[in-house]
């Protein structure tokens, strides 16, 4: 149950999940299931869009992750990295968007 709870949470907050999940690697690691352990931590992280994150997650992989299991780890890389592109682009579109002048109603 533990897990699940801390899944729902990194839907919205990614970063503390991950963070929370790391910190309490302890405990939490024998409620996991052997064959998906090692995907957990990254599948929380993935939707972060902090690159921070992935140091983050590297570091994590480095002391708990064997490297023959990583898959997991490079794809949650390379969907934070995603999420960090995407990010940028909003911002471009919402300040092009704040130059295009609004017209007054159509008739």
């Amino acid at each position: 149950l533990r897990p699940l709870i801390i899944s729902a949470v990194a839907r919205d907050h990614p970063e503390r999940a991950a963070n929370f999940a790391t910190a309490h690697w302890d405990v939490i690691d024998p409620m996991l299931e052997s064959d998906s352990k090692f995907q957990y931590v990254p599948y929380l992280a993935s939707n972060s869009s902090d690159l921070n994150m992935i140091t983050r997650l590297n570091e994590f992989a480095e002391a708990h992750i064997p490297s023959s299991a990583r898959s997991s780890l490079e794809k949650a890389t390379a969907h934070i990295r995603y999420n960090v592109q995407i990010g940028t682009h909003l911002a471009d579109i919402d300040r092009w968007i704040a130059t295009v002048p609004r017209t007054q109603g159509a008739s």
